[in-house]
């Protein structure tokens, strides 16, 4: 309530619209409603509007997951009520102890490591500004305010209870550390706003690094050259990799942490020039040809497509891409090759690689073993179950997306194209 009063005494002066909001979760259901009561009482003494919502949440065996998902509701409320009502900034009362808490909690569990680092005084979320301006206040200060002002507060006796880790690090450990270091609070903030600049341009180069060295860069799937782990310093390289494995895959489902990081940093070093990294849920790291992939297992041990058959122009599913015979020149397409007139006879098919097959290459007498023609072109062994082959009627290989055709292109009828993750818009 302090950050409300602070804001209602500043809104004639700055002339600002100013709104209450209030979610009750339901996990002390008399004291909740009493604050709830508390608060609606205060709002109307202001004449402030007030929101208020119960979204009651069943408990958890992990209080984490129980927190989270009661955090996560309580800001879809909030920002519904901000885009209906046409407010811009959310303030928090988060204070100094609260930064102090979470900061000790980071650095002992190693989530610091990984740039997770305090509480944010300001940041954008879901197009809006939350801002927490009482982060620089010992919650000491903030309580002396409440009672000099006569402003309502609760104490939320679950605080009181050892039986969660955030509750023991508050009533015990704070309190020596402050004994011991009466300016802790002020260093802390210092600390974390001198690391957050740190943060901030190891992150953009980090962005850069994923930008030359990606080679693909997809929700749940990533390629790295790996020159990127022999040219670039060793604090670059575990911003780098944190940052691929938080955006492009679920830091909950793989459990994130500065050992993972290092121990996908010391596979990609090491001098084996291919080879896999089993890691925590379901990720797989594959080393081959100077590429590092980053993938689940689930979609590594997805069997091959079935053939399929294409009867006339138009595309179709293969797999989880697409095959297609058009007439237009494709643009932006994975792989595409031109068909002369001769060679386009439907039906045409698409299939799996298959034992024993080869390809007429013109200008090679003999033809050539698709198996060959893979190792020779580098091709990664996981790859080359899924990699498709065109075939036409008779069974004969016309092409090879990405390595070989057996035709020149001369006299373009139609084009072959085949899209790795569906078709290209």
């Amino acid at each position: 309530m302090a950050a409300a009063s602070i804001l209602e005494s500043l809104q004639n002066k700055y002339n600002f619209t100013l709104g209450v909001v209030h979610v009750n979760h339901g996990f002390r259901p008399e004291a909740s409603r009493a604050e709830a009561q508390m608060v609606r009482e205060w709002a109307e003494r202001h004449h402030l509007p007030l929101f208020s919502a119960a979204l009651f949440m069943k408990e958890d065996p992990e209080e984490k997951a129980t927190q989270a998902a009661a955090r996560q509701k309580r800001y879809d409320f909030f920002f519904r009520i901000m885009q209906r009502f046409d407010y811009n900034v959310l303030i928090t009362g988060h204070h100094a102890d609260d930064q102090l808490e979470t900061m000790i909690m980071q650095a002992a569990s190693g989530r610091s490591l990984l740039g997770e680092e305090g509480i944010a005084p300001k940041r954008a979320m879901n197009n809006f500004e939350v801002a927490r301006p009482l982060l620089g206040v010992k919650k000491t200060e903030v309580l002396a305010y409440c009672k000099e002002l006569g402003v309502p507060y609760v104490e939320d006796e679950s605080n009181y209870s050892d039986d969660y880790r955030r509750n023991r690090v508050r009533r015990h450990i704070i309190p020596a550390l402050t004994k011991e270091f009466p300016s802790i609070h002020r260093h802390v903030q210092e600390k974390y706003e001198w690391q957050k600049d740190q943060q901030h341009y190891m992150r953009s180069q980090a962005e850069a690094s994923l930008h030359f060295y990606g080679e693909r860069l997809e929700r749940n799937y990533a390629v790295l050259c790996i020159n990127f782990f022999h040219e670039t310093p060793l604090a670059l390289q575990r911003e780098t990799v944190s940052l691929l494995l938080n955006y492009y895959f679920s830091a909950e489902e793989t459990g994130i942490s500065a050992s993972l990081v290092d121990s996908c940093i010391r596979f990609a070093s090491a001098f084996n020039s291919s080879g896999e990294l089993h890691l925590p849920g379901e990720l797989l790291v594959r080393k081959s040809y100077g590429r590092l992939e980053f993938l689940s297992r689930k979609d590594a041990d997805a069997s091959s497509p079935e053939q399929i058959l294409i009867p006339d122009f138009g595309t179709y599913q293969y797999g989880s891409g697409s095959a297609s015979v058009i007439r237009e020149r494709p643009e932006g397409a994975d792989f595409w090759v031109a068909v002369p007139e001769e060679n386009l006879s439907f039906p045409l098919y698409v299939r799996p690689p298959r034992a024993g097959d080869r390809i007429h290459i013109p200008g090679m007498k003999e033809a050539k073993k698709i198996h060959r023609l893979f190792i020779d072109e580098k091709v990664p062994k996981h790859e080359r179950a899924r990699r498709p082959v065109f075939t036409d009627e008779q069974g004969s290989i016309l092409w090879v997306p990405g390595l070989r055709a057996s035709f020149h292109h001369e006299k373009e009828a139609a084009y072959l194209v085949w899209e790795e993750g569906g078709p290209a818009t």
